[in-house]
């Protein structure tokens, strides 16, 4: 199963993206479905599963008034949180999602930024954690 959560943190939050090789191109697909259309996607309502967190993926404001990155657009439960992005921007983390999921990176896992302050990093991740890490299990 495709996760993800928020993981709050003073200096660094970030949202960790877990799934198998498989589960990580179904990820790519809808970055790339997004980069192609520009139409707003709910994560959740595309395969991306979470307990506590909701993530809305929406094309950035072309008037240059809001942030690139994730972002929070309310801190109710569960959290939601705004993924605004270009479509170019969409096509490169789908292309970078593709390359963890084919074992071309090292790392076993993507960091997804716009390398904008204070932005909240999401961390795609295929092998680096075990299944029940998201599920509350670890703890």
């Amino acid at each position: 199963m495709l996760r993800m959560r928020y993981m709050p943190c003073d200096f660094h939050p970030l949202l960790l993206v877990l799934g198998n090789a498989s589960q990580l191109r179904h990820f790519s697909s809808v970055l790339e479905g997004f980069a192609a259309t520009g139409e707003m996607a709910d994560l959740g309502q595309n395969g991306v599963f979470s307990e506590d967190t909701k993530v809305i993926l929406r094309e950035l404001d072309a008037a240059g008034r809001e942030r690139e990155g994730l972002w929070f657009a309310s801190g109710g439960a569960p959290p939601v949180l705004e993924w605004r992005l270009t479509r170019e921007r969409a096509e490169a983390f789908a292309e970078d999602v593709m390359k963890t999921a084919n074992g071309e990176v090292r790392a076993g896992s993507s960091t997804l930024e716009c390398e904008v302050l204070n932005e909240i990093r999401v961390k795609v991740s295929f092998g680096e954690f075990e299944d029940r890490f998201l599920l509350g299990e670890a703890w």
